[in-house]
């Protein structure tokens, strides 16, 4: 089959699983189907199409046309209605989610985590010395998306957890782990209003903050990473988590700021046990 026939076969059923949009590996057949597709930020570095941008005003015309023929008065009272509610729903407390245990690492958190798939998990491994400065002999990584009550107000995002195991032989500079996060946090076409690294200490180990707020086009990003590091078992963490607004995005600027830091605070190391293959 081409990969057109591919598409066109597979299209009903990801649409019936609310799939929209999604990568798909095809060397004559199909070998993948990858529902979080980052190769749109390759396309865009290497000079091409911004397919991001394309997707999101596709959503916005289809949403624009949606509302065509609606009242205004009808409108109106509906958006206050709305503003009210989730005013109240921006008020939600992570430390009042329920505490989950994801790769050694407690969290308040109310969505449950799904580990990445093997090759996922391989290409962040190899992506390690980038990242962090040194190889990963071990890696595992898990991620949820932000919280309903968040993308009630029209957010996205998502929270990842990884576990990293160092070989004896190699020696993470924190320093330099969090410099080089922050870095990959933080690249073109975004720019940055505010960035900071400071040190952090959780459940008795040393740790690094990195936190930034940019803007990428309409987007507003707000992000966070906390790095901790147990240097006598080589063993690393990182607890990452990005919000994005691009609608309302100055109702929800003070909540949407102060969110990933809540998050992040409740976050202790329960079990340190080198990371499941």
């Amino acid at each position: 089959m081409t990969a057109r026939e591919i598409c066109a076969e597979i299209n009903p059923a990801l649409r019936q699983r609310g799939l929209l949009f999604v990568g798909i590996v095809i060397d004559g057949f199909l070998t993948e189907i990858v529902t979080s597709p980052t190769g749109i930020r390759a396309i865009k570095n290497l000079g091409g199409t911004d397919v991001a941008a394309m997707i999101w005003d596709r959503i916005e015309m289809k949403r624009a046309k949606a509302r065509e023929g609606t009242v205004w008065c009808a409108r109106f009272f509906a958006l206050v209605v709305f503003n009210v509610t989730i005013l109240c729903v921006a008020a939600f407390s992570p430390a009042a989610a329920e505490q989950q245990s994801v790769a050694g690492i407690a969290i308040d958190y109310p969505v449950l985590f799904e580990r990445m798939q093997p090759g996922a998990e391989e290409a962040k491994q190899r992506l390690s010395t980038v990242t962090w400065g040194v190889w990963a002999g071990a890696i595992e990584v898990h991620q949820a998306a932000i919280p309903p009550t968040k993308r009630l107000t029209g957010a996205s995002g998502m929270l990842e957890i990884a576990r990293v195991k160092f070989a004896p032989e190699r020696s993470l500079n924190l320093d330099d782990a969090a410099r080089r996060t922050m870095a990959t946090m933080v690249q073109e076409p975004v720019k940055v209003v505010n960035q900071d690294i400071s040190a952090a200490r959780i459940s008795g180990l040393d740790g690094r903050r990195v936190s930034f707020e940019a803007k990428a086009g309409a987007w507003t990003v707000f992000g966070q990473a906390l790095l901790i590091q147990n240097p006598d078992r080589n063993d690393f963490w990182e607890i990452k988590i990005i919000l994005l607004r691009r609608l309302l995005a100055t109702f929800f600027v003070s909540s949407d700021r102060i969110y990933p830091n809540g998050v992040l605070d409740t976050v202790r190391v329960i079990d340190n046990p080198n990371p499941t293959p």
